[in-house]
């Protein structure tokens, strides 16, 4: 017990003359703290084009079946090939394929099983997505935005395929 008391008569000692005896410490002053820097981007002049093409059966084995998106090409505006798309890059997957391309207006060439072959004029912009839907499911989305008929493209059969680029 008395070295107890010793121990703590020391230590009020100790901590009464550190604090009588130092100055005030002067605060510590850091740098401004501001948003994150900004990522990097590389300057890029290509932008995405996405096309829910028609649905295609695809066989799996013998006892299983499945769909994906065809294939479509893209044509370059005079016409002539630019690239054929496999738009489903693993059968087993419904989501259509990203393809990056240069700022610019193409056709998108496809076959949809209601008006059979299709031309679509697109135009990619840079950095943007454009999309192309001939499946029909983004009909009741669209529709319900209750836009002017001018700012969407549509099929023969009323189907929407995308926004204008007007």
């Amino acid at each position: 017990m008395k070295t107890h008391l010793i121990a703590c008569a020391l230590a009020s000692i100790l901590l009464g003359g550190c604090a009588t005896s130092s100055q005030p410490q002067a605060p510590l002053v850091l740098g401004r703290v501001g948003p994150s820097r900004p990522e990097l981007v590389v300057p890029s002049n290509s932008g995405t084009l996405v096309v829910h093409s028609d649905w295609a059966v695809v066989q799996v084995g013998t006892d299983y079946e499945t769909r994906h998106h065809r294939d479509f090409r893209i044509l370059r505006e005079d016409g002539s090939l630019l690239q054929q798309v496999r738009n489903a890059p693993f059968a087993l997957f419904e989501d259509p394929a990203l393809v990056s391309l240069p700022a610019g207006n193409y056709i998108v060439e496809t076959v949809d099983s209601v008006q059979g072959r299709v031309q679509i004029p697109v135009q990619v912009v840079t950095n943007r997505t454009t999309t192309v839907c001939l499946t029909g499911e983004f009909d009741e989305p669209v529709r319900k935005l209750a836009l002017s008929p001018e700012a969407l493209v549509k099929l023969a059969d009323g189907r929407i395929v995308g926004w204008s680029s007007k």
